[in-house]
């Protein structure tokens, strides 16, 4: 590992979590890094936001990109950000298309799941591991990546599977990037990476998850004051009959429309979705196309630049 200058940014959640018997308290960053004891590189901490990640809004979770964005301008040689386990697939996802394909230095999510004050807490293996794979310059290579539980996950597959159990998180489609203690250079080669940085996120995008005999007007309803819609779906982005012609109806009139499958599922355009006039989500879930979809959104003026834009954040590659 490289010697060099790592900045974390804390930003609470259940790694920073504490009962004390009486009440709950949140440690800051300092206090995290330092039950670490000596590290190999020098480690500088900024707390950027404080609450459970649930909370966070993509504007928040924007802040905190600009706040790694900050620390990798002044010359960090990684960063490494503390975050609540319920949207961490979410935000580094955000990071990793704001930060552009080209990242100067590693940016690596971790958190836990199990609060600081549990005997059996994840949080401090987990933050040891981050520091010390932010000093590995070549991990940055894939992007912006995650640590949890000895996995290592790139952002933009990242998946949390179970709420309950340490090995909460999955990639997906996989397999995942890499363990911690196997050298970065057996991790290979990186994949495509290809896209346009984004300027803002644009508000206003809405998700809609299907369910048998969801009826039509609802989603019109749902759809009216909506900037753009996306839609969890079934199966291969498989849209309930009865919601066609609504859906239909709805994107020919210009509304931006992303099918996401609630299993994994390929595929932005084929014949079906474009007799729709919509997009599938390529593999992304819903969550994650609904930013990239405000991402478009926020970044180009015109629906085809739009769509280009869209297309290229979900698969990675600008000239897809």
């Amino acid at each position: 590992m490289r010697t060099g200058r790592i900045h974390v940014v804390a930003t609470g959640g259940t790694i920073s979590s504490h009962f004390d018997g009486t009440k709950w308290a949140e440690l800051s960053g300092g206090d995290l890094v330092a039950e670490l004891g000596e590290l190999r590189a020098p480690v500088s901490v900024q707390d950027a936001a404080t609450g459970d990640s649930a909370s966070l809004t993509p504007p928040k979770m924007l802040e905190i990109v600009r706040a790694v964005e900050d620390a990798l301008g002044a010359g960090a040689d990684g960063v490494v950000v503390t975050h609540g386990t319920d949207t961490m697939d979410q935000a580094a996802y955000l990071a990793d298309l704001f930060l552009g394909p080209d990242l100067r230095a590693p940016v690596v999510f971790t958190g836990a799941m199990r609060p600081h004050s549990a005997q059996d807490s994840d949080g401090k293996a987990n933050l040891a591991a981050a520091i010390a794979l932010a000093g590995e310059p070549d991990i940055a290579r894939h992007g912006v990546v995650a640590v949890l539980n000895g996995a290592i996950h790139r952002a933009a597959e990242l998946a949390k599977v179970d709420a309950t159990r340490l090995d909460a998180f999955v990639s997906v489609p996989g397999p995942r990037l890499g363990r911690v203690g196997e050298p970065v250079a057996d991790f290979g080669e990186p994949l495509r990476r290809c896209w346009q940085t984004p300027s803002c996120l644009k508000g206003g995008v809405r998700l809609l998850a299907a369910y048998p005999e969801l009826e039509p007007e609802l989603v019109a309803q749902f759809a009216a004051s909506s900037r753009g819609l996306v839609i969890e779906v079934f199966g291969a982005l498989n849209l309930p009959s009865g919601l066609w012609e609504v859906v239909h109806r709805l994107a020919h009139e210009g509304l931006p429309v992303v099918l996401a499958g609630r299993p994994y599922a390929t595929g932005f355009n084929d014949e079906g979705l474009d007799f729709l006039g919509v997009v599938g989500s390529a593999g992304r879930s819903a969550m994650k196309a609904r930013l990239a979809l405000m991402a478009a959104l926020g970044s180009a003026s015109n629906r085809q630049g739009q769509m280009a834009l869209l297309e290229s954040y979900l698969k990675g590659a600008a000239d897809s």
